[in-house]
């Protein structure tokens, strides 16, 4: 029996770029979500099925997956959703979504001026500042009080508590919640339109409804299965 190959997290990056991901995720669901087309295996790589299901064409890092779908639906909500003016983007935490989620902002709001990032350690927070600025983001550290009246907000933690702070999330923010609603807290989420169907994102039916409005996207875990694909058909494995 044949071994399928193996795509690691740096060829998934650069056969599957967030512009193509986020393209395709719109295709794609807007005909509804796709069609489960993998083999679970444990917690192993991620193996991508052929289209009738009978034979693995590819297995892929499951992490690197995760890493480019979850900024990627962010972007498409952000599209749908974010003020066209943004000018603050505010990002809660110094892992790898948050990296991704900096890149992902500033490719789908480009009127973004300044990256505020908010970290639990200061030396931490520092050393990831450097490294976006070194990407020629305008990143700064910043505290959770200043960052919370940001324009647009993206929440990648793990914190069982409330990380934004509710009084200061200004009317017509946006905010992309990452890692789980507790993150954000009901309060919150009580005064924003809280919105979690990417299928009505992807088909253009959920905007803003005005320039006041708060948003809050919930992230999904729908669409490693279109990222997958995408980066298998770039690679040559399927047509």
């Amino acid at each position: 029996m044949n071994t399928p190959p193996h795509l690691d997290a740096g060829r998934i990056y650069r056969l599957a770029p967030l512009d193509e991901v986020v393209h395709e995720l719109r295709k794609t669901f807007t005909d509804g979500a796709p069609r489960q087309s993998v083999a679970l295996s444990n917690g192993g790589p991620y193996v991508l099925l052929g289209h009738d299901g009978s034979a693995a064409v590819a297995t892929l890092d499951r992490a690197a997956l995760t890493a480019r779908r979850t900024p990627a639906v962010s972007a498409l909500a952000t599209d749908a959703l974010a003020r066209h003016d943004v000018r603050r983007l505010a990002v809660f935490g110094t892992g790898v979504q948050a990296r991704e989620h900096v890149r992902a902002m500033r490719w789908v709001r480009p009127s973004l001026e300044v990256v505020e990032i908010v970290g639990r350690e200061a030396a931490s927070t520092e050393r990831f500042v450097a490294m976006l600025r070194g990407e020629g983001h305008p990143a700064v550290a910043s505290s959770a009080a200043d960052a919370s009246s940001a324009d647009l907000i993206c929440t990648c933690t793990s914190s069982p508590a409330p990380v934004l702070i509710d009084g200061a999330v200004l009317p017509g923010a946006h905010l992309n919640v990452v890692g789980s609603r507790c993150e954000v807290g009901d309060e919150l989420l009580d005064r924003a339109r809280v919105v979690d169907d990417l299928v009505a994102l992807a088909r253009g039916s959920l905007t803003r409804s005005g320039a006041e409005e708060i948003t809050a996207f919930l992230s999904v875990a729908d669409g490693d299965l279109v990222v997958a694909t995408l980066a298998a058909r770039n690679a040559g494995l399927i047509a």
